[in-house]
């Protein structure tokens, strides 16, 4: 819920914010209200979202290309997009969600400029979306084996590519069911159910064999 303090000032069009709010301000707001602040002119708001997100934008980014300077070139477009029309932007509730689904769309749009041939842009990022276990994932300890890590990350590889991004973007992002679906342009959430459900039990017959190198 947007502070009321934060709607006043939206509707008057205050701006300026920058010389108050320090970007450690922002920690512990919800991001409709830094989204509200940066479309009224805070350069924090601007700064927050950016440290915040970029690191992220950019790893998801070369899952979808291998071109690393294609993806920065489009983040950086994005950036400079959505700062030339703050004033026009509307309002969203997650500006991660809102960050991803346009990076893709711009990413997709730059890769049509240099191949209109889609389908083979798509396979040659055949491996793309690899999920790495890593010790600062949850679905394992920290203390576990690199062993084990391994075993994992090669039963994510039976994966087909959409597979991978539904679970990268569901799991370790955290977007909901619907937000997947609108970020790999699938037309039903149901769709994005499924696919994550068949997955799941990919990995699951994968993983059964190993269970006791698991445990």
């Amino acid at each position: 819920m947007r502070s009321k303090n934060i709607d006043s000032r939206a509707k008057s069009g205050e701006s300026g914010y920058s010389s108050q709010k320090g970007i450690s301000y922002y920690q512990n707001r919800s991001e409709g209200e830094i989204w509200i602040d940066f479309k009224q002119g805070s350069d924090s708001a601007l700064c927050y979202t950016y440290n915040r997100y970029a690191n992220l934008l950019f790893n998801y980014g070369c899952q979808i290309t291998k071109n690393e300077q294609l993806v920065q070139d489009c983040i950086q477009d994005l950036f400079t997009d959505i700062i030339r029309n703050r004033k026009n932007l509307a309002d969203v509730e997650s500006i991660k969600y809102y960050l991803f689904v346009s990076l893709k769309r711009k990413i997709f749009r730059n890769l049509k400029k240099v191949d209109h041939r889609m389908e083979e842009i798509n396979e040659q990022n055949a491996a793309g979306f690899e999920i790495i276990i890593s010790p600062e994932i949850n679905m394992i300890d920290q203390q576990q084996s690199e062993e084990k890590r391994r075993i994992l990350s090669k039963a994510f590889q039976k994966l087909t590519e959409k597979q991978r991004e539904a679970i990268l973007l569901y799991f370790y992002e955290e977007f909901s069911y619907k937000q997947v679906a609108e970020i790999m342009g699938m037309g039903k959430v149901k769709s994005t159910r499924v696919m994550i459900y068949r997955a799941i039990k990919v990995l699951q017959s994968s993983l059964i064999k190993v269970k006791d190198q698991l445990l």
